[in-house]
């Protein structure tokens, strides 16, 4: 996930993102602005995702993703043994 922009910008299609589960219209609107060839919009866009992407990687996935979406309300927060959910601190 943190190699995104890198990969778009060097004219990838697309990716399988974790945190993009999380915040998808902030992928798109990278995607777009690199595409439109709007630089400097595409870095500001992947560096608000920079915090999201670590935090998903903190712990094994996909316990924060699933974490992060049932925080939002999009799924239940469960997993089947043996993946670990997401730490309460995290």
């Amino acid at each position: 996930d943190l190699q995104s922009l890198s990969l778009l910008c060097l004219g990838g299609a697309g990716m399988i993102a974790a945190a993009a589960h999380i915040r998808p219209d902030l992928f798109v609107a990278m995607y777009q602005a690199v595409q439109a060839q709007q630089l400097d919009l595409a870095r500001r866009l992947f560096q608000a995702l920079v915090p999201i992407i670590q935090l998903t990687f903190a712990e094994p996935n996909p316990g924060p993703v699933k974490a992060q979406l049932g925080r939002q309300g999009l799924l239940t927060d469960e997993l089947r043994q043996p993946m670990p959910s997401a730490s309460a601190a995290l």
